[in-house]
């Protein structure tokens, strides 16, 4: 550490740690999610009918299956939104990118939990449920890299700011 550091009170962070290395790696996931959206878009919407039946592995004969595709679709159709505001944000507004990150498992959790409350079970295989559980995890990982080293103070930042 050099002198001008010690009298400042910084410190160098390893480059993994870094702020604008740990802001660059969660906006890059979040466009990758977005991505993700889109394509999940895709499928619930444009190729709805071989989703349903090979993804969801819903009975494509049952009475409801009407009102089963028009929720996909519509489902599909936030996917879209989300998809897009990912990646808007994590090229044009990276410094929300982890906040975003976290935000997302935090929405499906009061999804499943609000599905809990209300006795909600499919019956469908829903195979997209393991691919999303991949999604999640990766999203609450990148948000826990980001905030963690800031709250712990390792990531550069002037260690002895605030006694001043």
């Amino acid at each position: 550490m050099t002198t001008a550091r010690k009298q400042t009170g910084e410190a160098k962070a390893l480059p993994l740690l870094r702020a604008d290395t740990r802001l660059r790696i969660a906006s890059w996931v979040l466009i990758a999610a977005g991505f993700l959206d889109l394509t999940r878009g895709f499928a619930h919407t444009f190729n709805i009918r071989h989703a349903a039946a090979n993804i969801a592995q819903v009975d494509m004969a049952s009475p409801m299956i009407g009102d089963f595709l028009v929720v996909m679709s519509a489902f599909g159709m936030s996917n879209y939104l989300t998809g897009l505001f990912a990646i808007v944000v994590g090229f044009k507004a990276r410094e929300l990118a982890p906040l975003f990150l976290g935000i997302i498992p935090v929405t499906y959790a009061l999804g499943t939990l609000s599905m809990r409350i209300n006795a909600i079970e499919g019956t469908a295989a829903f195979s997209g449920r393991y691919m999303m559980v991949v999604y999640l995890a990766i999203c609450v990982l990148i948000a826990l890299y980001y905030y963690i080293p800031s709250w712990l103070g390792l990531d550069g930042a002037r260690a002895g700011a605030e006694s001043r």
